[in-house]
């Protein structure tokens, strides 16, 4: 019996070890670290009928008490407030830079002497990189999310309310909008702003199959360039 409970001990330890090798092969501790520090949670009120509304979604810090996130998190919001991960820290916030056409929106954090991590943007990812990303999609506190690149996609053409530039397959739900996308090289390369669910249906018999599957859409890096260093016609400067 003392071997055995001493063989099952090791056999759990092993196992422990396992799972923990195994999500900091699938998640880098150095990218939960990064993403930890610099994509926060945003919180933002409201009014529809005279009712207060509550919203939230993700952003991420380009750099110090600027961050950015998509124009439909913040829309028509009479108040927007940032939260860390761990809810230790929450700022105001106010859009300075914001674009419908784009789905996005920078915004001035008032966050005194914070100073976030930051990471370049990289180029476009190919098809079947891995890609990593982080959000607050119902959730009080972050969640980490890996998937991989799945190709252009040409959405401007057939739906104007979520312009996307590509899709990846990296699970994202409500709340997750606005959170960067990275590589393994640490670069942003996109930020989530919306799902797709792409259904399929097969005849087998008697009964109907209907599989879905569940596509993140991602705005690319050359349209958050192109946003935070041009003043096109399309792109609203906010009063402050």
């Amino acid at each position: 019996m003392r071997y055995f409970m001493r063989y099952l001990t090791i056999l759990g330890i092993g196992l422990l070890i396992g799972i923990v090798s195994q999500n900091k092969h699938t998640f880098p501790p150095d990218m939960q670290t990064y993403f930890k520090h610099s994509v926060w949670q945003v919180l933002t009120l409201t009014m529809e009928d005279g009712e207060p509304i509550e919203g939230t979604g993700s952003g991420c810090f380009i750099t110090r008490g600027l961050l950015l996130t998509n124009a439909h998190v913040v829309k028509g919001a009479m108040e927007i407030r940032v939260r860390n991960h761990n809810r230790a820290l929450e700022f105001d916030a106010v859009v300075i830079k914001y674009s419908e056409w784009d789905d996005l929106a920078l915004l001035r954090v008032h966050s005194g002497g914070y100073l976030p991590m930051t990471v370049p943007l990289g180029k476009f990812p190919a098809q079947g990189v891995d890609i990593y990303s982080a959000g607050y999609g119902l959730s009080k506190h972050i969640s980490y999310q890996v998937g991989a690149a799945q190709g252009i996609r040409f959405l401007d053409i057939y739906n104007r309310d979520f312009p996307s530039d590509y899709h990846a397959s990296i699970p994202t739900i409500m709340g997750d909008s606005g959170s960067c996308v990275l590589t393994r090289d640490m670069e942003i390369v996109g930020v989530r702003n919306a799902i797709e669910a792409a259904s399929t249906m097969s005849e087998m018999g008697d009964f109907i199959r209907h599989p879905v599957s569940h596509m993140a859409l991602i705005l690319g890096p050359e349209r958050i360039r192109a946003f935070l260093e041009t003043k096109e016609h399309h792109i609203e400067e906010a009063e402050e």
